[in-house]
């Protein structure tokens, strides 16, 4: 972990001063206020665009997505990011992507921004004719009917087939409904390995204390009651390794869900560099997934755009670099362009203006979170802007296509709805335009 924040710190320093050297974006900065540049800029995205006839996921002809076919070429990585995940626009627009990734393109794996523990158990309930809750719960609702229109449906007919869209997680589980989870994971462990019942407890702590539930142990649960509790962890880790109580894949699956314990507790006890430490165990739980479960299958990444992108420092933030919300470091896309490169494509789905927010049933127990709020429009010279004013209702712009015409520095919003210029084709590969934004219907 020292030697991961050491790198963090080089790569922020090395990079953002390479970029203060480039005075010349600065130029470029202030020529983008120019409304004949604008206008310019504008008719070179849009000749560049591809258009998309809606973002319906019930549509099921594709002719109109066909074309990206080209775009994403041989990648068998593809990430969808949204810039919030209270753009119901985005979200709508991923859903139709996933089943045209997995149509049209071989895609046979979905891996969510979730807890990578529960959302295992999801591939054994669509293929079991279980209830949409227990599907869903293990995804915390990411498969919900109401969230992504028939992708829940969609995905479950998969299982009945030859070719299933399997579905997994990549991130920790989320706090407090992820304990269950755990303490089933450790009492499988018990069953074949014998442990200490008051080391058992510490144990058990751990994961109650990560799960914001308080603890069994009689004491504060200190950093030392963590570390201790930690050490265990990776007693237990040994015991499973030299035990010929598991088979080979058994093995294999409870040394990762104890990695994966360790994984939590070190987020949780890593104080300003918990997105560092995030980001990477996103990253290293990917690999190990694709590598132990899905090997040699192509894979379609769904999560915040801010976790999916590389080399987010090249961005113009100078004015939040001490603020640690908006401090570059690696993202969990980092990691993975630097292994799979081509193979790697980010798409970000971004908007103009319109609403965000979570509207739920009034007869739902969650009513009173319901919220929506305006979305700011777009400046003038911006990417949305230039879309918002064209003869495109939505619309995709493959990066690298568009770079011989326009300069390589622009302003785009994809993440979080910020303003940023950026050599935006260096920090992912798509933009995918799909209108307003609106509030995500429960």
């Amino acid at each position: 972990m020292k030697k991961l924040k050491e790198q963090t710190s080089r790569y922020f320093f090395m990079t953002h001063l390479r970029f203060c050297l480039k005075t010349a974006a600065w130029t470029v900065l202030i020529t983008c206020l120019s409304p004949d540049y604008a206008n310019a800029q504008q008719i070179k995205f849009t000749s560049h665009a591809i258009a998309v006839e809606t973002i319906d996921p019930a549509a099921e002809n594709y002719d109109d997505l066909i074309p990206l076919m080209k775009k994403i070429g041989s990648a068998t990585v593809v990430a969808l990011g949204e810039g919030t995940h209270d753009n119901g626009a985005a979200l709508l627009a991923k859903a139709r992507m996933v089943k045209f990734l997995h149509e049209k393109m071989g895609f046979d794996v979905l891996l969510f921004e979730y807890a990578f523990l529960g959302s295992l158990k999801a591939n054994k309930y669509l293929s079991l004719d279980s209830s949409i809750y227990s599907a869903t719960r293990s995804l915390n609702g990411w498969l919900s009917k109401e969230l992504y229109p028939g992708l829940y449906e969609y995905i479950r007919a998969t299982h009945k087939t030859g070719r299933p869209l399997f579905v997994g997680g990549f991130d920790h589980e989320k706090v407090p409904r992820g304990v269950p989870d755990y303490l089933e994971m450790l009492e499988e462990v018990y069953q074949k390995i014998r442990f200490n019942e008051a080391d058992k407890i510490y144990i058990d702590s751990l994961v109650r204390t990560n799960g914001a539930l308080g603890n069994r142990y009689q004491e504060s649960f200190t950093a030392n009651g963590r570390r201790k509790a930690e050490q265990l962890i990776d007693s237990l880790r040994t015991a499973v390794m030299v035990s010929n109580k598991f088979t080979g894949e058994e093995r294999d699956l409870k040394l990762m869900y104890l990695k994966h314990l360790l994984m939590m507790s070190e987020e949780r006890s890593s104080g300003e560099f918990k997105n560092i430490v995030r980001d990477y165990h996103m990253a290293e739980r990917y690999f190990w997934i694709h590598k132990n479960l899905f090997a040699g299958k192509k894979v379609i990444l769904w999560a915040a755009t801010a976790h999916l992108v590389h080399d987010m420092v090249l961005i113009d933030r100078d004015e939040k670099v001490n603020n640690e919300k908006f401090r570059p470091y690696y993202q969990m896309g980092d990691y993975l362009n630097a292994r799979l490169g081509k193979n790697y494509y980010v798409i970000g789905f971004t908007s103009y203006a319109g609403e965000r927010g979570q509207i739920f049933p009034r007869e739902s127990p969650h009513n009173k979170a319901s919220y929506n709020v305006q979305v700011t429009p777009a400046p003038h010279e911006s990417f949305e802007a230039y879309m918002s004013r064209s003869k495109y209702r939505y619309a995709f712009v493959d990066l690298e296509s568009v770079l011989p015409d326009v300069d390589a520095r622009f302003t785009a919003l994809p993440l979080g709805n910020r303003m940023d210029f950026a050599p935006w084709a260096k920090i992912l590969d798509a933009l995918f335009y799909v209108g307003p934004s609106q509030p995500v219907k429960h």
